[in-house]
């Protein structure tokens, strides 16, 4: 396989508003060895929010039954740097659709090293 190297950051911000509305934001930036010349850098959000149910009043009438419910919803972006002979593919989005979910091509290819 070889050698590469790999750098990485990444910062996150959390916030919770009366603890029952919470949200998370993260970006992640990576430079491989492993990506094309032209692009060594790759960055990568993801986002995340959940509202606690269970601390709402209108749950009080369920409390004997459920204890902890939370409704998450969230968003994230990858990328596999060892994927052999594809340094940086291009990547896929999903699409929900009438039919249930796509795929398509979110970006074009880097050219490898």
């Amino acid at each position: 396989m070889g050698t590469h190297s790999i750098e990485s950051y990444f910062g996150c911000f959390n916030y919770g508003f009366k603890g029952k509305y919470l949200m998370t934001a993260t970006r992640r930036a990576d430079a491989s060895s492993n990506f094309g010349k032209n692009n060594k850098w790759g960055y990568f959000p993801s986002f995340s929010g959940a509202w606690v149910l269970s601390k709402e009043s209108f749950m009080d009438d369920f409390l004997g039954v459920l204890n902890y419910a939370k409704l998450r919803a969230g968003y994230g972006e990858v990328v596999n740097q060892y994927i052999r002979g594809c340094a940086y593919c291009a990547s896929l989005r999903s699409i929900t659709t009438v039919y249930g979910t796509c795929f398509s091509q979110a970006n074009i290819a880097n050219r490898s090293n």
